[in-house]
């Protein structure tokens, strides 16, 4: 499932860091969402959805044999990255909070995720 998903994967990541830079540097986004979550929560759902991503180029970058294509491995991903992010660092960086919203933004940004991938890989399967 995972051959000749990567240049759609640095795209997909690509996108993402270029949404979120125009989230945190303007405000022409707050009309799509609530300006609330577009303020304090979007960037925790492109997170969840970037790091799945991330990982993989990662992994066959190093020519490791796993990928994070299934519910279970985007939801132990995205559990992992809650811990680090919402629980362990607060504890050390003064600005950071843990805010459980966070939480469930990241699992979603995961389902966006592999919800990209399986449309890919079905639309890969089809032109086959």
């Amino acid at each position: 499932m995972t051959k000749g998903r990567e240049g759609y994967e640095i795209l997909l990541d690509a996108t993402i860091l270029l949404v979120y830079l125009i989230n945190k540097n303007s405000d022409i986004l707050y009309g799509i969402l609530p300006r609330p979550f577009m303020r304090n929560h979007f960037n925790d759902l492109l997170a969840g959805c970037l790091f799945p991503s991330y990982v993989n180029i990662v992994l066959r970058t190093a020519r490791f044999d796993y990928q994070i294509d299934s519910l279970l491995s985007v939801l132990i991903t995205e559990m992992v990255c809650s811990l680090f992010w919402e629980v362990l660092a607060p504890l050390y960086l003064a600005r950071s909070t843990c805010d459980p919203i966070d939480v469930i933004c990241y699992i979603l940004g995961g389902m966006l995720y592999l919800m990209f991938i399986l449309i890919v890989s079905n639309r890969r399967d089809c032109q086959q």
